[in-house]
């Protein structure tokens, strides 16, 4: 599958003006996700790091336009700015009615064919068969809520209360957890030390180290 660079991926953010605390937790889903798809490589699996590496960061990246609103709220405080609020509007009028996953298919599609389909499925709640890194990267997704790791009932409960639509998601739901009990079995510890286990294992020196953090720091020019 043809990808782009970590470079060519955080330029389309600024591209798009996606307002910056999205771009933040973008950031944390796709330090999340190469940390798992590591480790996980590590006990025999064979997931596919390049494509978890672009997956991850570019899955929220036309969410501002899946949003009726662009304000502060009571879970994200964040002002946007007055260009990424007539981005945003731009946005929404140019792809009326369509989700994240829809848009990037459409603005992908010529350039990266491959990854335009992954983003699609990866952000589908009505996808059953996704490939092992679209699971992955759908799974850390909701396990970030902002840039911060949360427990996965947890995000089930914000979801509930802010879209209302958990009794439609069921099936959804009831899939990640079973894959949240496999790769934590794999892994040798429980969903919720993931937090601990990042801090404690990307610490270490390592030419393995996946670590994201410092992309934190990372500007949009």
């Amino acid at each position: 599958m043809n990808l782009p660079t970590q470079q060519q991926c955080l330029d389309y953010f600024e591209k798009y003006v996606v307002p910056r605390n999205i771009f933040q937790h973008c950031l944390k889903v796709q330090e999340v996700s190469l940390f798992l798809a590591a480790e996980l490589n590590k006990k025999g699996h064979t997931l596919n790091i390049e494509q978890v590496r672009v997956l991850s960061l570019l899955h929220d990246l036309f969410k501002a336009a899946a949003l009726k609103e662009l304000k502060p709220s009571k879970y994200h405080s964040y002002q946007a700015t007055p260009a990424e609020i007539e981005a945003w509007k731009e946005l929404r009028a140019k792809y009326q009615g369509m989700y994240e996953g829809e848009i990037a298919f459409e603005v992908f599609k010529d350039s990266y064919p491959g990854l335009a389909v992954s983003l699609k499925r990866t952000s589908d709640p009505q996808v059953k068969d996704r490939t092992p890194e679209e699971e992955l990267v759908h799974y850390c997704d909701w396990r970030v809520l902002r840039n911060i790791i949360i427990p996965f009932e947890d995000r089930v409960a914000y979801i509930e209360e802010v879209y209302h639509c958990i009794a439609e998601r069921v099936e959804e739901i009831a899939g990640m957890k079973q894959f949240e009990k496999e790769i934590f079995v794999s892994l040798g510890y429980q969903p919720n030390d993931l937090g601990d286990k990042m801090e404690e294992l990307l610490d270490q020196p390592s030419p393995q180290n996946v670590k994201n953090s410092k992309a934190e720091g990372v500007e949009i020019k």
